[in-house]
This record gives structure tokens, sequence and C-alpha cells, in this order.
């Protein structure tokens, strides 16, 4: 590629290069073998990749879920809701891959028990079978 002349001497190292006010064009194109086709399934695996299935039988992974570890996890600032904010005290969070380096570990197509409120569950559950008992009797 040709730049022109160098600015030391003399130069302004722009010359050999032109610019056109155009939309691109198509250079370089290649056949991989696979038919077009859009995404029909997105799913997640237990080292936290999520890999999307398309239409014409291809698999591709896209993305990996990352976890945060932190040196001191008993001082995060608790916010609610079972949800936790880095502090002063808890140290900076250090980023990688589940399972790696004291990481907790993700397993797919599961829920964890913690995540829920059971007393809220409880409730809502209560007043569903209510409002079922009061419809039957009717």
């Amino acid at each position: 590629m040709n730049f022109g002349d160098d600015i030391s001497s003399g130069g302004k190292g722009l010359d050999g290069t032109k610019q056109y006010g155009k939309g691109s064009d198509l250079i370089s194109w290649h056949q991989d073998g696979a038919a077009a086709g859009t995404i029909t399934g997105l799913s997640f695996n237990d080292e936290g990749v999520l890999t999307a299935v398309y239409s014409n039988g291809q698999a591709a992974d896209l993305a990996q879920i990352s976890l945060a570890k932190f040196e001191n996890p008993e001082a995060l600032f608790k916010v609610g809701n079972n949800r936790l904010k880095e502090s002063r005290d808890s140290g900076g969070a250090s980023m990688g891959a589940p399972g790696s380096s004291g990481r907790g570990k993700i397993y797919a197509k599961s829920l964890e028990r913690s995540t829920v409120d059971l007393a809220t569950e409880f409730v809502n559950m209560i007043q569903n079978q209510r409002g079922e008992i009061i419809q039957l009797k009717r």
C-alpha cells in the first residue's frame, strides 16, 4: 500500500491514498458449505457457554457467562431481594469462567432453591388455592 511521501522527508504521508464518498463493495466472498439460516434455539451448558442452533442444522457458541469472585464475599453490601453489591471491604470483583479459580459452578437447566423467596411463594400458593376453592363452590 502506498501512503505517499513520509512526513520526515516533507510529505504529508497521505498523498498515495484516496477516499471516495460511495458505499462499500464486497471484495472477497467465499462459501463455507452451509446454507443461510436463522436462530431456532438457544441453550446454555454447564460451562456457561451460550450455543445457538440455526435452521440450517448448524450450531455455534456465541458467548460465555463470567462469574465474579471477591476476596471477602462476607463484606458484600446487601441491596435486597437476594442481590449483593461490591463494597470497599469486599475488594474488587475478579471475573472468570465458571468453575475456575474457586468460582462457583453453573448447572444448566436447573433452578437454585435459594433464589426463591419461599414466604412470597407460599402466600401466592395459598391465595391461588383459595381462588380455586371459591370458584368451585359457585
